[in-house]
Order: C-alpha cells, then sequence, then structure tokens
C-alpha cells in the first residue's frame, strides 16, 4: 500500500513562515495508521525538547526550521520510518 502522507501541503504550506535564524521550529509528526502528517510548534527555547504522543503509532520525524518542500518532508518521514524499521 502506497502510503499518501494527507497534509503534506498544509504541512510544506506551514513551513514557509519559517527562516533559519528565527526562533520559531516546528515537530515533524506522522501518524502511521491514518496516514496523517501535521506540525507542532515548539518553544523556541526548549529546542532539544520534542512533543511526545502516548499513541505508539504517532512517529516523532525530527524538527523544522526552515521552508521544507513536500517532496523534503515526504524524504524526512520516510527516513524515520527507515530508520525505525517501520515499512512504508
Amino acid at each position: 500500500m502506497e502510503r499518501e502522507y494527507k497534509g503534506l501541503a498544509d504541512v510544506a504550506l506551514a513551513t514557509r513562515e519559517l527562516d533559519n535564524y528565527g526562533e520559531d521550529n516546528v515537530q515533524l509528526n506522522y501518524d502511521t495508521v491514518n496516514d496523517k502528517v501535521w506540525i507542532d510548534s515548539l518553544d523556541s527555547l526548549a529546542r532539544s525538547s520534542v512533543i511526545k504522543y502516548e499513541d505508539e503509532n504517532i512517529i516523532h520525524c525530527g524538527v523544522l526550521c526552515h521552508p521544507s518542500t513536500r517532496r523534503e518532508i515526504r524524504e524526512q518521514i520516510e527516513r524515520t520510518l527507515r530508520d525505525l524499521s517501520i515499512e512504508y
């Protein structure tokens, strides 16, 4: 089954507001069951902290701090899935 990565375009659009030098950072998340992608805003003072979900199907796929394309975001998710040995 090929994944659709629902919400991918919305995430890419939301990252347009980010810049490498700003204090805005977002956490990239992926739900492996619902095939959904979304971001959570992170506190700039707590760059090393992440938002943890109790649902084991929700994967934290990294932190974004610059504008990212749909392709870059998809590759980030797939890299994370590969690292965790999750089929995609």
